[in-house]
């Protein structure tokens, strides 16, 4: 129980953080939204590889 509510609490933070990230860099030059759109897809690369690709292989494995 105890870890459901701390894991909603980091997404809670996390997407606090990432609206307030939009209000800062509004109206910034086109290298600062390059630098943040390639953070945010290798986020989402690294989470799609650790949640979703690495526990189907596990499970997928013959031996």
């Amino acid at each position: 129980m105890m870890d459901i509510l701390l894991g909603s609490l980091l997404l809670v933070i996390g997407t606090t953080l990432g609206s307030f990230m939009v209000l800062f860099f509004r109206g910034k030059t086109s290298p600062s939204l390059n630098v943040s759109l390639s953070f945010a897809g290798g986020v989402m690369l690294i989470a799609s590889f650790t949640s979703l690709i690495m526990p189907a292989v596990e499970k997928g494995r013959l031996f």
